[in-house]
């Protein structure tokens, strides 16, 4: 399976902090004043990421640094884990938008919050 970004990992165990820098800089649109140092190099010049943009659960894993059976888990839950999703007949499908939600929504600055956010989620 390939994936549309080469530099996405097909197994997530093995995220390394070139992915992870990834990840961060495929959420930034394209604005080179706001964009730090670190996350220009991380993304191909003139990079242009379209929210609306449809991403594979494979796709979607690798840039969570998670294992697909991770969302397929979360997908089939009660609790309303992990991001929105789209189904497109038997296909299912992730929007960049829905992905950056999920982050922003689960961004704690300490463990209280953390614990806080979990214990909400049940």
């Amino acid at each position: 399976m390939s994936f549309s970004n080469p530099n996405l990992k097909k197994n997530a165990r093995h995220c390394d902090t070139r992915s992870i820098a990834h990840t961060k800089a495929a959420f930034t649109l394209e604005n080179d004043n706001s964009r730090s140092e670190s996350t220009a190099l991380a993304l191909p010049a003139a990079t242009h990421l379209d929210p609306d943009q449809m991403l594979t659960t494979d796709e979607t894993a690798a840039l969570l640094c998670i294992q697909p059976n991770t969302l397929a888990k979360w997908r089939s839950g009660k609790g309303g884990l992990g991001p929105k999703f789209v189904s497109v007949g038997r296909a299912i499908r992730y929007r960049r938008a829905d992905i950056r939600a999920y982050l922003e929504e689960n961004t704690v600055s300490n463990n209280a919050e953390a614990r806080t956010l979990r214990a909400n989620r049940y």
